[in-house]
This record gives structure tokens, C-alpha cells and sequence, in this order.
């Protein structure tokens, strides 16, 4: 099991589907996740995935 933070999950809004985790290994914790500005996408920001390794992440939707 993955330390609390440490994936994003896709859940779907219907009753069909199952909830699928992204972003499992060697991320780091996920701190913030937000919807890009005039995009079809989120950003993602992450740390502790070791020095210099936090980043921002885009997830595009759709």
C-alpha cells in the first residue's frame, strides 16, 4: 500500500467503472492538484520525490 498522497486516482461520476490510481511510483507525495487555466488538463504538483526531483505534472482530460 502507498503512503497516504502518493497517487491520483480517476473515479468515474457514473454506476459503471472502476476507480483507477495514477502516478503510483517514484512521484513523490502529490501535494495540489488544479485545472489549468483555459486547458482540457490539471496540474499536479508533487515533492519529496527526491532533491530536485518536485515537479509539476500536466494531466490532460478528455
Amino acid at each position: 500500500m502507498a503512503p497516504v498522497g502518493e497517487r491520483l486516482w480517476r473515479v468515474p461520476v457514473t454506476d459503471s467503472g472502476t476507480p483507477v490510481a495514477y502516478y503510483t511510483k517514484g512521484f513523490g507525495r502529490l501535494r495540489d492538484v488544479v485545472k489549468a487555466p483555459g486547458r482540457n488538463a490539471l496540474w499536479v504538483t508533487t515533492d519529496k520525490a527526491g532533491k530536485g526531483a518536485d515537479r509539476v505534472l500536466q494531466v490532460e482530460l478528455g
